[in-house]
């Protein structure tokens, strides 16, 4: 399945004053919302100046940073604290 079709659903809305679906297709604008969110996320975490920046993957599907181990959800998590989000 791909992205567009995951996110499809969930981008209809309901125009209330009219009493039927809304004739705009949201799915075009979310898609493009995620495509900056991943890029900002992967500048993130190659960013060198970055304490979270990647140095290598490992056998256990954890990433090395200056400091710690990591999970990609683990990095998720932090790239959204320190971004306020």
């Amino acid at each position: 399945m791909t992205l567009e079709e995951q996110i499809r659903p969930h981008t209809q809305y309901w125009d209330c004053y009219n009493d039927e679906p809304e004739l705009y297709n949201h799915t075009g604008k979310v898609l493009k919302i995620i495509d900056l969110f991943t890029i900002d996320f992967l500048e993130w975490l190659t960013n060198e100046k970055s304490k979270y920046a990647i140095m290598y993957g490992n056998q256990d599907k954890r990433f090395s940073t200056f400091e710690n181990d990591y999970t990609p959800k683990e990095l998720l998590q932090l790239y959204k604290k320190e971004k306020g989000l």
